[in-house]
């Protein structure tokens, strides 16, 4: 397995285990502030998203230069089949997050 794929795999599962830590903290912080404001998929939505975007920079130190090298390999023939290929592997990770999420019953600690 290749240095990209490493990372990514990384990224996924940190991604679900720090979801699946940070929520019930955020959660409670939440509705001591603000009580039934939000309800609890919409706050687990949220922190789904901050702790994705606090993760991409370590996946990048990580992967290095494959960002670089492609953006460069996207420059040429059949760039947009390429990019939607990228963009398909992000929306699928953010399925398979969600799916496994719902499994074990992250979603309904409510």
């Amino acid at each position: 397995m290749s240095q990209g794929w490493k990372g990514l795999a990384g990224f996924f599962v940190l991604w679900v285990l720090l979801t699946a830590v940070f929520y019930p903290g955020v959660r409670s912080a939440v509705e001591a502030a603000v009580p039934g404001m939000f309800t609890s998929p919409r706050i687990f939505g949220r922190v789904q998203l901050v702790v994705a975007l606090a993760l991409v920079p370590l996946l990048f130190w990580f992967w290095r230069d494959g960002p670089r090298r492609f953006f460069r390999w996207a420059s040429g023939k059949g760039s947009a089949a390429k990019i939607l290929a990228w963009g398909g592997l992000g929306f699928g990770m953010v399925a398979l997050a969600a799916w496994i999420q719902s499994f074990l019953g992250v979603r309904t600690w409510a």
